[in-house]
């Protein structure tokens, strides 16, 4: 999903589901400053954004 080279992308849920990935597994939650949550399994994390659609993260939540 993530371009190499990137840290991150914007994905719609149903390319997302179509690829494999599952919404109910992660290793844990990171919340930033502005109380966004992350989702992360390991490594990638994603924010739930508007319209189904996702922002994939890779690398540490800080």
């Amino acid at each position: 999903m993530i371009p190499k080279g990137e840290n991150l992308a914007k994905a719609p849920r149903d390319k997302l589901v179509q690829a494999g990935f599952s919404f109910k597994y992660n290793t844990h939650i990171y919340t930033n400053k502005k109380g966004n949550q992350y989702h992360y399994c390991y490594d990638y994390g994603y924010l739930e954004l508007e319209g189904n659609w996702f922002l994939i993260v890779k690398g540490k939540e800080s």
